[in-house]
């Protein structure tokens, strides 16, 4: 019985020390007038259409591997994920606020955390991508018979 207690005790503290904090940020733009949108962020990055045709909405999915959830939320509160956005006349770019000088996170032993970020960018059905990272609202099809 002493054995079974002791593996249980030890299978729950593995448990405890493999735990990753995970969480998700979410933002939305409004698309009046916006006829491109550009994006530079951090991490992966996956874009999904969908219905709405004046929103664009970006889900940020972070992950962190044997940190307290306090940690992660001392992270996101000092803004280590938002989302920057640049709105001109007729185009929105969106970019992470440290994507060009990325801190990484250190232990006090000097290892790196295992840090995960993955963004979903929904953009209206109306977007086709232009080039890497560049999305363009389609021009409207008219039909003309000449």
């Amino acid at each position: 019985m002493r054995i079974f207690l002791f593996t249980l005790v030890l299978c729950g503290l593995a448990t405890a020390i493999a735990a990753q904090s995970a969480r998700s940020v979410h933002h939305t733009y409004d698309l009046d007038n916006v006829e491109q949108i550009s994006l530079d962020l951090h991490g992966d990055v996956v874009v999904e259409h969908w219905e709405s045709r004046g929103q664009v909405m970006v889900e940020s999915y972070i992950s962190i591997v044997s940190v307290k959830n306090r940690f992660l939320e001392g992270l996101i509160n000092a803004g280590r994920y938002e989302v920057l956005s640049e709105q001109l006349p007729d185009s929105l770019h969106l970019s992470s606020k440290e994507a060009l000088d990325r801190r990484l996170l250190n232990r006090r032993t000097g290892e790196q955390y295992l840090e995960t970020v993955r963004h979903v960018v929904y953009l209206p059905n109306d977007f086709v991508e232009v080039a890497p990272g560049v999305y363009r609202r389609k021009e409207d099809e008219l039909a003309t018979d000449e």
